[in-house]
């Protein structure tokens, strides 16, 4: 049935109302990527280089420094405070995930090419906490960096250089990449052929350096930098937020809260196990095919740590891993 003249005047005129409103918001649409979440709200950078703060949606699932989205400029914004509102997050390529004190998984980066795990000479170096943040690495899919920060200590005692030394040489075995840098002295070009338009997040334990290194990759103050706990050999937190910086190399680094546990009790045993790469030649060997590496009869990797093939330092933190 055809409708009356002026019933189709009017219909075409809602239509071209609805297709103006239409044109108009996706005008007022542009991609960004997420710098920080502050918990109310996140603070989002365009292809322009411009910030703007946009409420947290509760339709809009956690947004974490890395996330990809499309923002709406809102119409009241002014040129001091740019606001406005996150209409979509784009899917992500990964993901760094890290448990809370309540045991739920919450993202800390998205979006990542490389995880660099800074260690130092100074605090101590953890071990277990290295193979942790690797394990970590390796089933998200993201490329671990190894960088020895305070590499400049190195010169002062013979007996820390034998045991960092010793430290990485185990991981050099396995083909991880192994970077030297000394923020104090400004030794980090090596690194930044790494890093160059590349996504990469900064993870170690407290002390190390991560905001150091940032000041130095950004050549600029960008965060504070706090000194070593007195007594305890362990830094202070100087990071609470995770947040993304941009190099003017191109590329860009995430600043991650210092954290010195790392749970990864919701990654499977199997999945821990084929991220300590050295496993792989021998876990086939093992007599039980769900072989727990413990007091099992006829364990062909507590063989090869008995033989040297595998370190001890690595079953050790294997099976800290896999208890929880």
């Amino acid at each position: 049935m055809k409708l009356p003249k002026r019933g189709r005047k009017i219909n075409k005129t809602h239509s071209n109302q609805s297709y103006n409103q239409n044109t108009s918001e996706e005008a007022n649409t542009s991609s960004g990527v997420v710098i920080a979440n502050f918990g109310n709200q996140v603070l989002v950078q365009d292809a322009n280089n411009l910030h703007y703060r946009c409420p947290q949606r509760n339709v809009i699932s956690q947004l974490v420094a890395g996330d990809k989205v499309m923002i709406r400029e809102d119409e009241s914004t002014v040129d001091c405070d740019l606001t406005a509102r996150v209409v979509e997050k784009l899917p992500r390529k990964n993901e760094l995930l890290r448990p809370n004190a309540q045991k739920k998984l919450c993202p800390i980066a998205a979006n990542i090419d490389f995880i660099l795990i800074v260690v130092a000479c100074a605090p101590t170096p953890q071990p277990e906490l290295i193979d942790r943040y690797v394990v970590a690495s390796e089933a998200s899919g993201i490329t671990p960096i190894l960088v020895l920060n305070k590499s400049d200590l190195l010169e002062e005692s013979k007996e820390l250089k034998e045991s960092i030394g010793d430290l990485l040489a185990i991981y050099k075995k396995l083909d991880y990449v192994i970077v030297n840098t000394s923020a104090k002295q400004r030794r980090i070009n090596n690194l930044k052929g790494f890093l160059k338009d590349k996504t990469s997040v900064l993870v170690g334990q407290s002390g190390v350096g991560k905001s150091s290194l940032i000041n130095e990759l950004l050549s600029r103050n960008a965060s504070t930098v706090g000194p070593l706990s007195k007594g305890i050999n362990k830094g202070t937190h100087t990071t609470t937020v995770a947040q993304l910086f941009n190099m003017d190399m191109g590329g860009s680094i995430i600043d991650s809260p210092g954290i010195r546990e790392f749970d990864l009790w919701h990654i499977p045993a199997k999945e821990v196990e084929r991220s300590f790469r050295e496993f792989s030649t021998y876990t086939d060997k093992c007599r039980f095919r769900d072989c727990r590496h413990r007091a099992e009869p006829n364990c062909a990797i507590k063989e090869a740590v008995r033989t040297g093939f595998i370190s001890e330092m690595r079953l050790r933190s294997f099976h800290s891993i896999t208890q929880q």
